[in-house]
């Protein structure tokens, strides 16, 4: 089984993923790492240099390898991972899908979170990629996490998870 957290950034994916892999005996992965790994730069730099739909197509392969080559994985996507119709398709056909939520007043309150691209230090351009890609974000996910508290969110994700092998959901 594969379980792809989404959600904006510095809502906790790779926070909240990183231990429920663990609660799981799970691998994790974090697909801004695997992009940074394979091009050997940072997300930033790739941004600066190569431009946003380069990142996005370097988005969509790692994305796609992961769900299509591993078993039993914790993925941590990307904030724009939704952007993409074909990134979309990939999480609703081939993982369980859960967006991980946080106030944007808590988010925001983080300046290494506030710097990364593509908000880069502009608290406005936040909140209009949070408008822009609610929606898709909801109809994507099949099941929405509040992610303030770490632990709860993870005993929430083991919980529905639970009822979701079991019943076949």
């Amino acid at each position: 089984m594969k379980i792809a957290l989404i959600g904006m950034t510095g809502c906790g994916k790779s926070t909240v993923g990183a231990e429920l892999a663990v609660a799981l005996e799970y691998a994790f992965f974090d697909v801004d790492q695997v992009i940074q790994t394979q091009q050997g730069d940072s997300v930033a730099n790739i941004f600066a240099n190569h431009g946003e739909d380069h990142f996005r197509h370097s988005e969509t392969t790692a994305l796609r390898y992961l769900l299509d080559k591993t078993e039993n994985a914790v993925i941590a996507c990307g904030g724009g991972i939704v952007i993409r119709q074909e990134n979309r398709e990939l999480l609703e056909n081939k993982a369980f899908t859960v967006l991980l939520v946080r106030p944007a007043e808590i988010v925001l309150s983080h300046p290494e979170i506030v710097n990364r691209p593509p908000i880069n230090g502009d608290p406005k351009k936040y909140h209009m990629l949070l408008e822009q890609r609610q929606q898709l974000y909801s109809e994507t996910a099949q099941l929405t996490v509040d992610a303030t508290n770490v632990a709860d969110a993870v005993s929430t994700i083991l919980k529905k998870l639970e009822k979701f092998t079991t019943s076949g959901e």
